[in-house]
């Protein structure tokens, strides 16, 4: 019995080690780009789903409505959050299409985004913002 709990805590420790490097490694990279934005925009005219990073999101907006896109969802991350998410959903079989964080929009997709914990935002948001740009522009 005592030497399993040995075994036990002989494994837990490793694990505990990589999470407590990780942590200190994410909240680093906070403080070191604290403008740092996870994203996610949608275009309705061909119904992709574009996955973002952003060091300063005011301005890369406009980028994006020049082709089309409006965020539906952002919060404070990291680039290697958005490099793992890319290379998570890749391994989920979920193929990009213009380019690596470009994708079909699909209720597979956006589950697997909610799962992650990826800022997907108020999914109305995109039907109300569709019906908007198509009024006004």
């Amino acid at each position: 019995m005592t030497t399993d709990l040995a075994l036990l805590e002989q494994a837990l420790q490793g694990l505990t080690m990589d999470v407590v490097i990780n942590l200190t490694e994410h909240v680093q990279t906070l403080e070191l780009r604290p403008n740092g934005q996870l994203f996610t925009a949608y275009r309705e005219i061909d119904r992709t789903i574009l996955i973002g990073y952003s060091e300063n999101l005011v301005t890369d907006q406009l980028s994006l409505k020049q082709r089309h896109f409006f965020i539906t969802g952002n919060r404070r991350g990291t680039k290697r959050e958005h490099r793992l998410l890319l290379h998570t959903l890749k391994d989920f079989n979920i193929h990009e299409t213009y380019n690596e964080s470009c994708f079909v929009s699909s209720c597979y997709l956006v589950q697997q985004l909610i799962k992650l914990s990826w800022p997907v935002g108020d999914l109305d948001t995109i039907a109300i913002q569709t019906l908007h740009q198509q009024i006004y522009e």
